[in-house]
């Protein structure tokens, strides 16, 4: 199959992520902004409402770090929301699956 292009990566991502979320009791799951890379995610939880932006790379890759700018841009929108930032890191093989657990970083 071969490499993936960048949107079949986020969609396969968010496929693994929004199945995650569910599997978690989270509720009214909606990608809302999709970015080069990544998509945010918004979910409601029974213990926090959450914002999540989601990294998902294509294996063998490296992972890619946002940097402070863009944890911050993240917060900002958390809080203008009433959510909880968090960044998940997903990684997927050649077929779409899921390689390893998702990877979670809660923003402060």
């Amino acid at each position: 199959m071969g490499d993936l292009e960048l949107t079949e990566i986020i969609k396969a991502g968010v496929f693994h992520l929004e199945n995650w979320l569910t599997l978690n009791g989270y509720k009214n799951i909606e990608v809302s902004i999709w970015q080069s890379g990544s998509a945010d995610i918004k979910a409601d939880g029974q213990t926090e409402n959450i914002l999540v932006q989601l990294k998902a790379m294509q294996l063998p890759g490296k992972r890619v770090e946002p940097n402070g700018t863009d944890k911050f841009a993240l917060k900002d929108l958390a809080e203008r929301h009433n959510r909880i930032p968090y960044i998940a890191y997903l990684s997927i093989d050649e077929d779409k699956n899921i390689t390893e657990e998702i990877i979670w970083e809660r923003l402060y």
